[in-house]
């Protein structure tokens, strides 16, 4: 039998589907090796910025007012005076921290740049205790403290502007802001663990009891059971439970979260 070789033009793409896949897959491993370097490195570059501002700079920039002038609810008396004396502590940060009052339904309370606390109605109707009460502005307190509403800030602005400025405005980051949103998660449970500290030792620090400090948390982790929040890897916030087990590692009199 006579060998007859192939024309060129027969044998020259015999390999080129493979060489195009691992070239494929190079391609997106250095997509991916990039875009992680450039989120640590602006999360680092955010970290950076935001531990170095200065208070008095803080506040000049940030308008802490938020909410609803006009909202009243008959427990913000109190929720203030408990807001004043948890504000005598040394350890604190020297800004011009206000209360304000959310007319909302939710129960809910959040730090805002410049000294801010907001707390809805919703809460002040569900937790009603003066230590529980007490634990949750120190929490937010414990925020500030930690810069945790800067650094966050700061990472959110950085990375948006990296996705803007990488595709533009015109759609299809949702898969990318997803995998910001993903790995921040971790560090905004680190935060709130870091505020739970804060928060509960500062209660220590100004009442003589730490008993119904955890209120809203057990509040908190019976809606979660009941709704079948048991997960948490979508969860920016950590499971109450765990919160709640974390505070009794500090104060071994509380007790853990009850679901009957």
């Amino acid at each position: 039998m006579k060998f007859e070789p192939r024309p060129l033009e027969e044998t020259q793409d015999i390999s080129r589907g493979r060489a195009s896949w691992l070239d494929g897959l190079k391609l997106v491993v250095s997509a991916a090796v990039l875009l992680v370097t450039g989120y640590v490195l602006l999360g680092w570059l955010a970290e950076a910025v935001a531990m170095s501002i200065p208070d008095e700079l803080e506040a000049r920039w940030f308008v802490a007012q938020i909410g609803d002038a006009e909202a009243e609810h008959p427990r913000f008396g109190e929720a203030q005076a408990l807001f004043e004396e948890l504000l005598e502590d040394e350890a604190l940060r020297q800004l011009p921290y206000q209360l304000f009052l959310l007319d909302m339904p939710e129960p809910n309370a959040f730090a805002v740049p410049g000294g801010g606390v907001g707390v809805t109605a919703g809460l002040l109707d569900t937790v009603k205790t003066e230590t529980g009460l007490a634990m949750v502005l120190a929490h937010e307190l414990g925020h500030h403290s930690k810069r945790h509403v800067l650094r966050g800030l700061g990472r959110g602005l950085l990375q948006q502007s990296a996705v803007a400025l990488l595709f533009g405005q015109s759609g299809g980051t949702e898969l990318i802001e997803v995998g910001a949103l993903m790995a921040g998660r971790r560090y905004s449970r680190k935060a709130e663990y870091e505020a739970d500290e804060f928060g509960f030792r500062l209660v220590q620090r100004h009442f003589e009891s730490t008993e119904g400090a955890t209120e809203f948390f057990e509040w908190a982790c019976r809606e979660e059971h009941r709704k079948g929040d048991a997960g948490g890897w979508l969860r920016t916030h950590p499971l109450s439970r765990d919160r709640i087990d974390r505070m009794r590692r500090l104060d071994g009199g509380l007790r853990a979260c009850e679901l009957d």
